[in-house]
């Protein structure tokens, strides 16, 4: 049973579509299919090729287009934001799903938690294939009254993102009052722009992560993230934030230099295998220098150096 929308405050569902004629129907009929009536729907087409405009347009009224000149996910969420009406707004990539049960839980929880700026959910990772698993996600129960909280990675989080980037973005509901405050996504970040978010708001608002799997993040061929770059993005963001805040979140914790130097390693590492696989043996040489620098202990670093080393050498 939906709630009357009198009671319950407006939520602005911004999702990016660029070339995702295969999903994106899908992706927003999970909005509409949410058990919470008070919603807005913003798609922001950003200069999709394929047949995504079309697709849109299908929806007619029950949706909001915005058209803009391709320029990638982060100036197509502000586009978003900039557009949203709603008290909170949730994020919602086009090849990804929803629970029909997720705005419901996220915003009990948020009426409750005024302490809490950003509210995010366990999320299943699924393949194009993977028809057993959906079915089971989709048939999910939720216990009405109980809403757990995974203790571990809620609270203030600035310590933790620098070692992890725990938030994934089609599980994130946010306050507008607190993206005032922070403002938009960096542009000019092709890639981790959403990292790079979470880092920013969790100077300014403690997060909490809800126990219930209410998302699905689907991997595919097409995925953005399989597409290798020639800029380490998640080095940029991690390094950006510890030039400009350090170790020492808000809360007084801090992280220690040790940890720190193990995640860029492990960014450098992650970097090079991709370029590796990819064939740009050079790229995954010089990343796999800097991740021995990082950590010159790890044997797995070492590996892998040899293993560019002889790749570049046969190519």
């Amino acid at each position: 049973m939906k709630p009357d929308n009198c009671t319950y405050p407006l939520v602005s569902v911004v999702i990016p579509v660029y070339n995702s004629e295969s999903f994106v129907a899908d992706a927003i009929n999970s909005v509409l299919n949410q058990d919470y009536a008070n919603l807005e729907v913003i798609a922001i087409d950003d200069g999709s090729r394929d047949a995504s405009p079309e697709i849109l347009s299908e929806f007619g009224a029950n949706i909001q287009v915005i058209q803009q000149d391709n320029g990638g996910s982060a100036k197509a969420r502000n586009a978003g934001m900039n557009a949203a009406s709603g008290e909170y707004i949730a994020f919602l990539d086009a090849d990804d799903l929803w629970h029909s049960g997720k705005i419901r839980r996220q915003i009990d929880h948020l009426r409750h938690r005024e302490d809490i700026g950003l509210v995010y959910n366990n999320w299943l990772v699924i393949c194009e294939d993977s028809e057993v698993e959906l079915e089971h996600f989709f048939k999910q129960k939720f216990d009405t009254e109980a809403i757990r909280v995974v203790d571990q990675l809620s609270g203030w989080l600035y310590t933790i993102l620098l070692l992890d980037c725990a938030v994934h973005t089609s599980s994130a509901m946010i306050r507008k009052s607190v993206i005032t405050r922070v403002g938009g996504f960096d542009e000019s970040l092709k890639k981790g722009q959403d990292y790079d978010y979470w880092i920013r708001l969790s100077r300014q608002t403690q997060f909490d992560k809800l126990a219930d799997t209410l998302s699905i993040y689907r991997i595919h061929s097409r995925g953005i993230t399989k597409q290798p770059s020639p800029i380490n993005y998640a080095a940029c963001v991690v390094n950006n934030a510890l030039d400009q805040w350090g170790r020492v979140g808000p809360d007084g914790r801090s992280v220690s230099a040790v940890s720190i130097r193990r995640r860029l390693a492990r960014i450098w590492l992650d970097f090079s295998s991709l370029h590796l696989n990819s064939g740009s043996f050079q790229i995954a040489r010089e990343s796999m220098g800097k991740s021995i620098r990082y950590a010159p202990w790890d044997v797995n670093c070492w590996k892998q150096y040899i293993k560019s080393l002889v790749a570049s050498a046969i190519s």
